[in-house]
């Protein structure tokens, strides 16, 4: 579509912004589905250990993934001119609407994990196919007005509906809620993340004390609540005595 839409050139940029942020997603998600996959199978027979354990998942995959993807929008454009080239540049937008989107795919993906444990599979599939519909539809009305930022829109508007949709069917089948301290903890994130795309997209690029600014707010709320998690002093002591042995 987007090569007969735009030519081979947008198709290149559009895969210098994709590659870029696979990377970051891979390590995320492949490291939440060896781990957290195992351990919520094993109490899906229990919607209150099954919703717990959801809300802790997430919890760690905020704190986790908010500093990345702020530096991942702040540094857009830096980021394809050192591992591309100055011509892939103009990519920055589409790679900063798509990182949108990825916040509210690594939410998804732990509720999603849900519905296979419980041995929804049908459902998992029917959700999925979803998502490729609406994608696919959100990118056909979208391209004529937005070209190639189209589908980094597309994919935020479609991973929020498919949240939605998510969401919608674990409260139906377990009564899922979010704690009171996640819901804060996903909106105080939400606002880091949206007022930084306004930062990457609409002020000066050469604003270093804004972005000095994001990238310390988001730094330092994601090591206050990781160590509420786990002690950072025992950790990184342990650590160090670990690495001497």
């Amino acid at each position: 579509m987007v090569i007969n839409k735009a030519g081979l050139e947008q198709l290149g940029l559009l895969q210098a912004a994709w590659t870029i942020t696979n990377v970051y997603l891979k390590l995320i998600l492949n490291s939440m589905s060896a781990d957290f996959y195992p351990r919520l199978s094993a109490v899906s027979f229990n919607n209150k250990k099954t919703r717990k354990l959801i809300n802790e998942q997430v919890n760690v995959m905020l704190i986790i993934s908010v500093p990345i993807i702020v530096f991942l929008m702040l540094c857009s454009k830096l980021l394809l001119t050192l591992l591309y080239s100055s011509s892939f540049e103009s990519a920055y937008t589409l790679l900063n609407w798509r990182t949108i989107g990825i916040f509210f795919k690594i939410i998804s993906w732990a509720l999603g994990f849900v519905l296979l444990a419980k041995g929804k599979g049908l459902l998992y599939f029917i959700t999925d196919t979803s998502f490729s519909v609406i994608y696919l539809i959100c990118i056909y009305f979208l391209f004529p007005y937005y070209q190639l930022d189209a589908v980094g829109i597309a994919y935020m508007i479609t991973y929020i509906s498919y949240f939605i949709i998510v969401y919608g069917l674990l409260h139906k089948i377990m009564q899922f809620r979010w704690q009171k301290e996640i819901l804060l903890s996903g909106v105080v994130c939400l606002i880091l993340i949206l007022g930084t795309f306004y930062i990457a997209q609409f002020t000066d690029k050469n604003s270093i004390p804004l972005i000095i600014v994001c990238l310390t707010l988001s730094s330092t709320y994601s090591l206050y609540k990781l160590n509420k998690v786990c002690n950072l002093k025992t950790l990184c002591t342990n650590i160090f005595k670990n690495g001497k042995k």
